[in-house]
């Protein structure tokens, strides 16, 4: 992905994503109550999340990303950062007291996305997740998805959905839609925190302004035919796929959701 997401790319993402992090890091360093330690971030980018979490003295943290991040003047160094094939299995010799991956889920072909929330779900009982949802369209979504598909997979490792983060957030402008839109927590069942979220969860204030994703998704599909400049290198990406990446003999099935 590193021909999508350039130093430039990092150095004009890192003034919204830094405003997000400021008003959304305190909740979750709050919802812990002393008992935040470590965090660990999957496809952390330069390492703005991790920076704000050190910065209010979380002091153990660690990102994985493509290796083309550190080129890209990290903001997290050294042994914080681990260069990563996300679509791959991986492991961490500890577990953390929080794992975020924040719109990157989407980058994962379909085919691997088991792969990544197998990975995820070792890492940590808590969980702070958000993918692009279909028909929200960016640079190289390969597998943009309605919650629910997360959900279900999560599931499969006794993790529960909750919305403790979104709610106190939606009418927040310094955070970037995308994170207001999408953020939930996932929850492994029966885990020391889980009460905590579910109170979290309970007592926060009700979302009214919801679109539903049938209409957001045709609305955003006819958007998108106007910005190709943004899907020229994904539309060339899946052709390379199609023509070049079957096997003998097998039958090309493409994901219903991918949409150009």
């Amino acid at each position: 992905m590193s021909i999508f997401y350039s130093k430039n790319f990092y150095q004009r993402d890192y003034q919204r994503t830094s405003r997000s992090a400021r008003v959304v890091v305190p909740i979750l360093i709050d919802a812990f109550k002393g008992g935040l330690q470590s965090v660990i971030d999957i496809g952390c980018g330069r390492g703005v999340w991790l920076d704000e979490f050190k910065k209010l003295g979380i002091g153990a943290v660690k990102g994985r990303d493509g290796p083309w991040v550190q080129s890209a003047n990290p903001l997290i160094k050294g042994g914080e950062f681990q260069a990563t094939d996300l679509s791959l299995p991986y492991a961490e010799p500890d577990k953390y007291d929080l794992a975020m991956t924040l719109e990157v889920a989407e980058h994962i072909d379909e085919v691997n996305a088991d792969n990544f929330v197998d990975s995820l779900a070792k890492l940590s009982d808590t969980i702070m997740f958000s993918a692009a949802i279909e028909g929200q369209g960016g640079q190289h979504h390969v597998n943009e998805r309605p919650l629910g598909y997360w959900i279900v997979k999560f599931a499969t490792h006794g993790f529960r959905p909750l919305d403790p983060i979104r709610p106190r957030v939606w009418q927040n402008a310094e955070v970037c839609w995308w994170y207001r839109q999408n953020i939930v927590i996932f929850c492994r069942e029966g885990s020391q925190m889980e009460a905590r979220w579910q109170e979290l969860h309970s007592t926060a204030p009700h979302i009214f302004d919801l679109a539903h994703p049938v209409g957001f998704q045709q609305k955003a599909a006819l958007a998108n035919w106007f910005s190709p400049e943004e899907y020229i290198g994904l539309w060339v990406a899946r052709l390379k796929r199609k023509l070049f990446s079957r096997p003998a003999g097998a039958i090309l099935v493409q994901p219903e959701t991918l949409k150009a």
